[in-house]
Formats: structure tokens, C-alpha cells, sequence
């Protein structure tokens, strides 16, 4: 095997597993993020778990932030919940940032 085979198996590799905890990434900010929806709903923990599910199965449906923006902020709102988007938005931030640490060990930055 070329020095220019290995290079590029280590590339798609690497590829690979960005792709993969970028998910991971993604799916446990969706989860946070559910879950401190349910907090401010003041759900039981049946309820907050089956909160937690149906953002997960939207996020899987329409996977883009804003679809997941948009349903926590609607869903909240729907149920009197006095927030708006942008606070939504900055909780989003937040626990993707949370995510992120939870998820690599690393910071979000990619400082160590």
C-alpha cells in the first residue's frame, strides 16, 4: 500500500469519526435541551422522559436547528410558558457548548 493510500484511509477514517460525534454531539444537545424544556414545563419525570423522546424523534424528522428551535420555543409557548426564541436560542448554545464537553472531554473550542 502507497504512503498516498494510507494518507487517504486515514483521512476517510478521521472523516468518519468526525461525522459521527458531531451526531453524538447534536443528539445530546437535542436531550439537554429537552430536558431543560421539561424543567420549565414543570413536567413529571414520565412526562419529561416522554418530552425528551418526542424531541428526539422531531430532531430525527427535521434534524436542522432551527426545526429543534423552533418546536422547544413552540411547545413552551403552547403551554403558557413565557420565554422567547432568543432565550431558546441561547439555551441551545449553551448546552451545545455542555455537549460538546460531554461528549469529547475537550472544551468547546477544542482547547484541552
Amino acid at each position: 500500500m502507497s504512503v498516498f493510500e494510507d494518507r487517504e484511509k486515514g483521512e476517510e477514517a478521521k472523516f468518519a469519526h468526525d461525522q459521527d460525534t458531531q451526531f453524538r454531539i447534536k443528539a445530546h444537545r437535542n436531550k439537554l435541551l429537552a430536558g431543560w424544556a421539561a424543567e420549565k414545563l414543570v413536567l413529571s419525570e414520565s412526562d419529561a422522559a416522554a418530552y425528551v423522546k418526542s424531541v428526539l424523534a422531531a430532531a430525527m424528522e427535521k434534524p436542522t436547528e432551527d426545526a429543534i428551535l423552533q418546536k422547544v420555543h413552540m411547545d413552551l409557548v403552547a403551554k403558557g410558558v413565557r420565554v422567547n426564541e432568543a432565550e431558546v436560542a441561547e439555551a441551545m448554545k449553551r448546552l451545545t457548548e455542555q455537549a460538546i464537553v460531554d461528549i469529547t472531554g475537550k472544551p468547546a473550542g477544542g482547547a484541552a
